[in-house]
């Protein structure tokens, strides 16, 4: 039996926001990461059902939001 699952953007992309229209016309972002962090990755994705690169633009949008001045900081009172 054949499952045909997709997950990830729609082909025609995120239009209204000025992005490209196709998904190859993206660029591509290869990085190296410590096997527990690419399990810890898959495990979200997986119970969020939500693509990788998502989660990851997610987590990036965060971080400039919160910054690391005030992570620092947040630490530091601890």
């Amino acid at each position: 039996m054949l499952y045909n699952i997709t997950m990830g953007r729609k082909p025609q992309g995120l239009v209204s926001q000025g992005e490209p229209r196709r998904i190859r016309d993206y660029p591509t972002l290869l990085v190296t990461i410590r096997p527990s962090i690419k399990a810890a990755l898959d495990r979200i994705a997986r119970r969020e059902e939500r693509p990788k690169w998502k989660i990851v633009e997610d987590a990036i949008r965060l971080y400039q939001e919160v910054g690391p001045n005030k992570r620092r900081r947040s630490k530091s009172t601890r």
